[in-house]
Formats: C-alpha cells, sequence, structure tokens
C-alpha cells in the first residue's frame, strides 16, 4: 500500500521529471517495473485504502485485509461500495477462510453477472428453442440414369 501511495504522489505531481523524461521511463530506470504493473499497484493501494478505511462496517466474520495487490486486482474495475461488498462477500465465502485472488475474482464476477434471462417458451418437448436459421432437409444429388444404377438406390430404381 505504501508503495502505491508513493508512485500515486510521484506520478500526480510529476516529481520523476527532473531526472526522467516520463513516468514509464522512472518506473523502468528506478524500479524494474513496467508502468503498467506501477499503475495496478497504485489503484490496489486505493482499493486497500477504501477496505481499511470501512472495515468497521464489514461483517463481524471479516477481520482480514488484503496483503497484496494481486488479492486486490479484481476489485479495481467496481466502485468503492461495490469493492466492500464484494471484499465482505468474498471473506464469508472464502473456502477454509483463505482469501485467494481467484476467490475474489469469482465473487466479482458473480455480483457483477447480469441476471440470466428466463428461455422463451418452446413447441418442442423438450424444453429447449432452437433459435438458429429454418431447418433444411439435407440436400441428396439426383439419381443417375436408370440404365446406370445408382449407389445409393440401387439398380431396381424405377421398377
Amino acid at each position: 500500500m505504501a508503495v502505491g501511495n508513493a508512485l500515486l504522489t510521484i506520478r500526480d505531481r510529476r516529481l520523476f521529471r527532473e531526472q526522467y523524461r516520463s513516468f514509464n521511463e522512472y518506473c523502468n530506470v528506478r524500479w524494474g517495473m513496467g508502468k503498467n504493473y506501477a499503475n495496478r499497484l497504485i489503484s490496489g493501494s486505493q482499493v486497500a485504502a477504501n477496505l481499511s478505511a470501512h472495515a468497521d462496517n464489514f461483517s463481524p466474520l471479516v477481520k482480514i485485509l488484503p496483503t497484496s495487490e494481486y488479492q486486490v486486482r479484481p476489485l479495481t474495475r467496481l466502485e468503492p461500495d461495490q469493492q466492500r461488498e464484494a471484499w465482505n462477500k468474498a471473506n464469508e465465502t472464502a473456502p477454509n477462510g483463505k482469501v485467494t485472488s481467484k476467490h475474489i475474482a469469482n465473487t466479482v464476477k458473480e455480483l457483477t453477472a447480469p441476471a440470466p434471462e428466463p428461455n422463451p417458451p418452446s413447441a418442442s418437448h423438450s424444453g429447449f428453442a432452437y433459435s438458429g436459421p429454418p431447418r433444411r432437409a439435407p440436400f441428396t444429388p439426383p439419381c443417375p440414369p436408370p440404365s446406370l444404377g445408382c449407389l445409393l438406390c440401387g439398380p431396381w430404381r424405377g421398377w
């Protein structure tokens, strides 16, 4: 969280400009990281700050706060209220009390997924509606003249 906050200050106040031409160059030369990773650290620290500021509002079962940027990465695309809701739910449903990035990502996916639309009633007995183009009979080539015989129909065609 401290690294993300420091990078945020350096980026927003353009403190890197004394020695470097861009924030990307600063991150690469000074810290050996790309600008994208630095921006993920920044947004992760903002999510962690949001969660720790409202930790008192979490359910009594939630006592765990994030420990890494990777853990809060799925929460960065949510609004602050949604971040807290997703973190709370992920903590309550974590298998064996272990909050992993994958579990948080699944929780975010569940919370942000659109509600499934009901299947329209179908004329078929199976309950599944076919929504593709109209079905046609498969193409069968015409048989050759009766004198030659047909491999499919045999020489008796036309009898």
